[in-house]
């Protein structure tokens, strides 16, 4: 039977220009680490249900997570066996090789769609709620809620603005526009020259040049690419063109070591001293086991060009 919840447990994902209407939760899941319940209401909610779905996808890439199967969760499809209410797609789906969130999430809907039809009508019931059930060898649930929310987890000053989820995914995507101007223009990396069409944030030409420099995650020693993102540590929007995508300026992180150093609550010194913040909760540093004596080994002399400024202008004493 279809795991229906509560209106007061759903959460909202709020936008600059307000709050989306359909809700979503991260619940337990029976073949998953969890599952994400996302309410597809009907009507005038309809257009910020594909929002909100292009923002979850967005963010399953982002953490290289694996969707194990999606299926229909509504009170209009209550009759219907799992095997019925089941998204006819190929399952497992691999998150960190999507390219096209748009299309996948249009794959998601017409098949979605004649799930609960009644019979004679041309499209299906008018409000469904889908479950996506997702595998993660790196982030939790509180984590994945809190990647996605991040722009609301309470890590901001009083009165700090916090972009929302919808507009740091398309801050993400004009970046990824912008390096591949900027490789179509034939400025190339300080290593390698490379002509690939952009995917998602952290593959290109500021990827590969990282890599070559930072092969893991200097905190939590993951070396696997798929579970890590090529993080600037001068910011791109303070960046030159040539130091977009300066391999120097990168370090290989976790998603929650990379969230940590964006937000400046962690630096490091050149000798690999890990600096970090007074606001930071310890709390969190305690979940997401990071030590606050530790060094990860020390950088390059062009490194500490960019942690220089990363420590005087990003860093929270």
């Amino acid at each position: 039977m279809p795991n229906i919840q509560s209106r007061d447990e759903w959460k909202f994902i709020e936008t600059s220009s307000g709050r989306l209407k359909p809700g979503l939760q991260v619940v337990n899941s029976e073949i998953g680490d969890f599952a994400i319940v996302s309410n597809s209401a009907g009507g005038p909610a309809a257009k910020e249900y594909t929002r909100q779905l292009q923002l979850i996808l967005e963010r399953l890439t982002a953490v290289a997570m694996t969707i194990l199967r999606i299926e229909v969760d509504s009170s209009e499809t209550t009759g219907l066996s799992l095997a019925q209410r089941i998204l006819n797609l190929e399952f497992p789906i691999d998150m960190a090789s999507v390219v096209d969130h748009q299309a996948l999430r249009l794959q998601i809907s017409k098949a979605q769609k004649p799930i609960g039809q009644l019979p004679g009508a041309s499209g299906g019931n008018g409000n469904k709620r889908i479950q996506i059930h997702v595998r993660s060898s790196e982030v939790s649930k509180d984590e994945f809620l809190q990647q996605l929310f991040q722009f609301d987890s309470g890590y901001a000053k009083q009165g700090e603005k916090q972009p929302s989820g919808i507009e740091s995914v398309q801050k993400e995507i004009e970046d990824d526009l912008h390096q591949q101007e900027l490789v179509n223009r034939g400025l190339d990396g300080p290593v390698e020259s490379h002509k690939l069409v952009l995917a998602r944030r952290g593959q290109g030409v500021f990827r590969a040049n990282v890599e070559s420099r930072e092969p893991e995650c200097r905190i939590t020693g993951v070396t696997n690419p798929r579970y890590l993102r090529a993080s600037h540590i001068k910011p791109w929007c303070e960046s030159n063109d040539a130091e977009k995508i300066d391999g120097n300026n990168g370090l290989m992180l976790a998603p929650h070591v990379d969230l940590l150093f964006d937000q400046g609550f962690i630096s490091f010194k050149d000798d690999g001293t890990l600096m970090i913040s007074k606001e930071i909760d310890d709390e969190v540093l305690i979940l997401w086991r990071i030590p606050e004596a530790l060094n990860v080994g020390s950088f390059t002399t062009e490194q500490g060009v960019y942690l220089d400024f990363h420590r005087k202008n990003r860093f929270k004493k």
